[in-house]
């Protein structure tokens, strides 16, 4: 049987094991791809793809702000480029370019949105 120091020793190595193990797994988790439709307010905090119809565009102090159309519905959701990530993007988007956005759901104005970490243009 375990005395009470070896038990606490064995507690606390499978506590960081456990901890190093999330951190691994959480490194290898990809964004779940939705369409508009889909995204609701359970996935606000999580990382989402999806892909939509640039319905309108807009720049304001460096930010990039999109209305993005489902592909398959009139369902629309906004997305938005803070400036930093802005910068970033290799391409020139317009009103009707189909795109792909990468970023976490958020709550805004009791409006969901997408903070977007990337976009890409789909030729």
């Amino acid at each position: 049987m375990l005395s009470d120091p070896q038990l606490m020793k064995l507690c606390l190595a499978m506590s960081v094991i456990g901890v190093i193990a999330l951190f691994f797994i959480v490194q290898f988790i990809e964004p779940k791809e939705l369409s508009i439709l889909d995204i609701s307010q359970s996935y606000v905090g999580r990382e989402v793809i999806t892909n939509g119809n640039i319905s309108s565009y807009a720049v304001n102090s460096g930010n990039i702000f999109i209305e993005l159309t489902d592909l398959n519905s009139n369902e629309a959701i906004n997305v938005v480029v803070f400036e930093k990530d802005a910068n970033t993007l290799n391409t020139e988007l317009k009103k009707g370019d189909k795109i792909k956005v990468t970023g976490k759901v958020a709550f805004y104005k009791n409006e969901l949105e997408i903070i977007a970490s990337s976009v890409e243009k789909i030729v």
